[in-house]
């Protein structure tokens, strides 16, 4: 099956609409009953559709969900650049905030599509998201002597984005606390990119200390 990304084409106004009204119905359904117990026929009744059209359209439930936790994850890069307009280090730290902050806002949805988007990842097409977002910043890094010119920003940036994805993933199990998850997303991006860091070390030395004495606080000292 294509990826959400690969399935995209030119559409009507209408379609559009039709499709966003389609992605909101199952993201609220999903959020209230889970992804197990919310069946095609009830997302098609919520959103005004037949259980046909959803087929055509996205090919199965998998699909569906697929192109919904796209569509939620697409925002989150949105937010990353109203936070920090420019490429570089400082969207990289945004980025990790505003997947931490829509994580939170909305927990119920957060925790339904975790599954699904580690259960189809390849198929969600989160990959070109990264690609071009996260890539974008590394090369601003490059460029601005922050990363090594022989980083392999394509590697790098697959490792952000399993990153954020796992981080999601092991709150949405209870593996952290809300108040960790920021810090982990942190953590987890310096340690992905300290090894090829030039003028940019110190900068990320620095965010793995913060972030693991934010974590160390589950841990309180022995006595």
């Amino acid at each position: 099956m294509l990826s959400v990304a690969a399935a995209k084409r030119e559409q009507t106004p209408r379609q559009i609409e039709r499709r966003q009204r389609i992605l909101a119905s199952a993201r609220d359904l999903v959020s209230q009953h889970g992804c197990d117990a919310v069946s095609m026929r009830a997302i098609a009744a919520a959103s005004g559709v037949t259980e046909k059209t959803l087929f055509n359209i996205f090919g199965n439930k998998d699909g569906l969900l697929a192109a919904a936790a796209y569509e939620r994850s697409a925002s989150v890069f949105v937010l990353a650049s109203d936070l920090v307009p420019v490429p570089g280090w400082e969207w990289l730290i945004a980025l990790c905030d505003a997947v931490a902050n829509v994580t939170l806002e909305a927990p119920e949805m957060a925790r339904a599509l975790a599954g699904a988007v580690i259960d189809h990842l390849e198929m969600t097409g989160l990959a070109q998201l990264y690609d071009r977002h996260v890539g974008q910043a590394m090369r601003a890094m490059v460029e601005q002597g922050v990363l090594a010119e022989a980083a392999p920003l394509a590697l790098l940036s697959h490792l952000v984005q399993l990153a954020m994805v796992s981080g999601v993933g092991f709150w949405a199990k209870g593996d952290l606390w809300d108040e960790e998850l920021r810090p982990f997303l942190h953590l987890r991006l310096a340690e992905t990119l300290l090894s090829h860091a030039k003028s940019g070390l110190p900068a990320m030395q620095q965010t793995v200390f913060a972030a693991q004495q934010s974590l160390a606080q589950r841990f309180p000292p022995r006595l």
